[in-house]
């Protein structure tokens, strides 16, 4: 196991030196040391610069709230566990500091508590850098035009994928135009792609899992930018590298890609499993379609690749899927009925569609289609004269 990074915060200079001296027969790097937390912002960029493993906290040198400053500093980029130290067994403090993410609380006597302590959590974060990896496969949803929801789909297809499998399930929003994903998945983080692609050449898997949000659903999600004027657009290496971490950490990859084709749209599709076409089947719609469709086979954009996904399905059609795909000369995958309605009201509370939605069971057929799943088979329930002749 390779050395841990440590920073230590430990105002009293007795508890400093004790800890100093235990440190030095143990298979630790210190990479910051302060003696307290003045100011949280000055020391969290301090800790941002460090990097550090973990942090040793003495809980006396914080002035304010022990457990703001212990989710803060675990907020950081690197992640750090933190270990609370001090020298009495305060149940108060102990409970404050468990309560706000601390990994292990010590007190004296340390020559017996801290080098154990340090093991465990150097055992854990060795885990987190080099998990056991998967091979997933990465999914992207490009809409013809505006207004076709491929970002809807994304979001229900991702958390349907992971409801149905089990299997672990990464929603991305490289759609730098409109990048709602954020807003419809509720994401509380300030990490963005953009983000993930400034600091590409040291994404590992602890400096991935603090910028991605953890959603109820158990789906991780990568937000997309905030709208701007001009963006930095993340060139080719750098998704590439983006989705190969992603693929040894996840098994399903979700990418919204926006509507239509651009720079980064292209060179991320170079580098997906297969891509869904989303397009309603009005005239201008699958006109774009049959645009774009044309386009990335002169891009030279692999075939058996694409796919025609079909969203907002009138129940009586005026083309049927069959004649679509004959004039598209693609398959169609999968078809979304036409049920704005659920989607209103569910946006409109600040969430995803209900469990008992009707139109969410046609997610979760298109999810196990996906995963190469069998469709759930219903069960009948029994009439009363079943029930009675077979003794219930």
């Amino acid at each position: 196991m390779e050395p841990i990074t440590l920073g230590i915060i430990i105002r009293k200079n007795s508890l400093r030196a004790e800890i100093q001296s235990l440190l030095e027969r143990a298979a630790v790097r210190v990479v910051l040391e302060l003696s307290d937390i003045d100011n949280l912002s000055d020391v969290m960029m301090q800790v941002e610069r460090a990097q550090p493993d973990g942090i040793l906290l003495d809980v006396s040198a914080v002035d304010e709230s022990l457990g703001e400053a212990v989710r803060r500093l675990r907020s950081t980029a690197a992640a750090p566990f933190v270990v609370a130290v001090h020298t009495a067994s305060d149940t108060q403090i102990i409970l404050d500091a468990m309560r706000a993410g601390a990994s292990e609380f010590l007190f004296p006597p340390f020559d017996s508590t801290l080098q154990p302590a340090l093991q465990r959590l150097g055992a854990e974060r060795s885990q987190q850098k080099n998990p056991q990896q998967v091979n997933g496969k990465v999914l992207a949803f490009l809409s013809v035009k505006g207004g076709c929801g491929s970002t809807t789909l994304a979001c229900h297809l991702g958390v349907e994928l992971f409801r149905a499998s089990g299997q672990s399930t990464l929603l991305a929003d490289f759609d730098l135009d409109a990048g709602i994903i954020g807003f419809l998945m509720k994401v509380q983080s300030r990490y963005t792609l953009l983000d993930a692609a400034k600091n590409v050449y040291r994404l590992d898997p602890s400096f991935w899992k603090a910028m991605v949000f953890k959603h109820r659903t158990g789906v991780d999600v990568l937000k997309g930018p905030p709208p701007a004027l001009t963006h930095t657009i993340p060139n080719q290496d750098e998704v590439r590298a983006i989705l190969r971490l992603s693929k040894s950490m996840y098994n399903y990859t979700l990418l919204d890609l926006g509507r239509g084709l651009n720079r980064l749209s292209l060179s991320t599709l170079e580098l997906v499993d297969t891509a869904y076409l989303v397009t309603v089947p009005d005239v201008p719609s699958l006109h774009q379609a049959k645009l774009i469709i044309s386009a990335l086979r002169d891009y030279g954009f692999g075939q058996g690749k694409l796919q025609l996904l079909l969203n907002r399905m009138q129940k009586t059609p005026e083309v049927t899927p069959a004649e679509l795909e004959r004039a598209m000369g693609l398959p169609v995958f999968g078809s979304i009925p036409n049920d704005y309605f659920p989607l209103y009201e569910a946006y409109a509370e600040g969430g995803l569609l209900p469990q008992k939605s009707k139109l969410l069971k046609h997610y979760e057929v298109l999810a196990r289609k996906i995963a190469g799943m069998p469709e759930e088979k219903k069960v009948a329930k029994a009439g009363f004269f079943k029930q009675v002749f077979n003794g219930a």
